[in-house]
């Protein structure tokens, strides 16, 4: 499976497509009231809240969107990475790697908030690792700039990644002053267009104590997704065991490996602890919340597989990284 997963083959595309929408199966199967997400992290209009909500009720459409959209995220990463030669021989493995730890758990299959900033952020990624390749990089760092700062507003404990994305340009690429001045440019016109349409709206005294900083008060910490550890989490506890033993055969490997992807490990290092420290900024954990770790951990998990010296090992650990995510699925419903 992994030697297919690594060619060219048309036939990729298909197996990619049948892997989303078999892993997401319990969408369609399985009803309980947290399919309506809690919407208090994203700021848009009731009307468009109550549009959100019923479509989160519709299992059907939930089902198609989330199977297709990972698919394109996954493809698209994949394209990008392939196109910059930073990973070599990969075929579609990465691809794939992003709708499997994607399916770990059913929060992360759901199109929430955290969902649909993980997939603006990563095009910020993409874009960021771009500017490594290229000469003239304003228009794109603004772009960047812009992302972002939407990003956080879908999901507010990810305005974190506005000083990650920030840290990055300086992993990246030089030191250019221009550069950084029109980064923070490009954050600012959503957030003032934001508070613009909050202050017209008199609805900013509730934003701001919904999104209170919970750094103020994370020792009340509300952790559902502790408090229900059961098997249903089995394929993420397998998922991380493997990242771990990925990430150290990364970082055996990149002293040896072309700079541009010492750098994109160094970029998925401070995702990572990006992504930890943004729960300082949210009075609740969710599994959803470690949405944006799906890039990282599938990097990760992808070199546990592709760079094990017996291919049997590494069809042994890609099986068992499935049966525990069938399980976790079918204990789920």
């Amino acid at each position: 499976m992994i030697r297919l997963l690594k060619s060219s083959s048309p036939i990729v595309y298909v197996l990619l497509f049948i892997i989303a929408f078999i892993t997401r199966l319990p969408i369609l199967i399985f009803s309980r009231s947290s399919l309506t997400y809690s919407h208090e992290k994203i700021i848009l209009s009731l009307p468009t809240v109550r549009e959100i909500s019923g479509f989160l009720n519709n299992h059907v459409l939930l089902y198609l969107f989330s199977s297709i959209s990972i698919v394109i995220i996954g493809i698209g990463v994949q394209y990008f990475l392939n196109q910059h030669k930073v990973i070599e021989k990969s075929g579609n493995l990465f691809a794939w790697f992003i709708i499997v730890v994607s399916s770990v758990h059913f929060d992360l299959m759901i199109p929430s908030p955290p969902f649909i900033a993980f997939t603006l952020l990563t095009i910020c990624i993409c874009l960021l690792y771009q500017t490594y390749f290229e000469l003239k990089n304003l228009s794109r760092i603004f772009n960047i700039g812009i992302v972002v700062a939407i990003a956080s507003i879908f999901y507010f404990p990810f305005l974190l990644f506005i000083v990650t994305l920030f840290i990055g340009l300086f992993l990246i690429k030089p030191f250019k002053l221009n550069e950084l001045i029109i980064y923070w440019v490009g954050i600012l016109i959503p957030l003032y267009l934001l508070f613009t349409f909050l202050l017209v709206t008199n609805t900013l005294i509730p934003w701001l104590e919904i999104n209170q900083f919970g750094l103020l008060g994370y020792k009340s910490w509300d952790i559902p997704a502790l408090q229900r550890l059961s098997i249903n989490h089995f394929g993420i506890f397998i998922a991380f065991i493997i990242m771990l033993y990925g990430f150290l055969i990364v970082q055996n490997i990149s002293f040896k490996s072309l700079v541009h992807f010492r750098k994109f490990h160094a970029l998925c290092i401070v995702i990572l602890v990006s992504g930890i420290l943004s729960l300082l900024l949210t009075d609740r954990m969710e599994v959803s919340h470690f949405s944006l770790m799906i890039i990282p951990a599938a990097f990760y998990i992808m070199f546990a597989c592709k760079e094990s010296k017996n291919m049997w090992f590494a069809e042994s650990i890609h099986l068992v990284l499935l049966i525990a995510i069938l399980i976790s699925n079918i204990f789920l419903i």
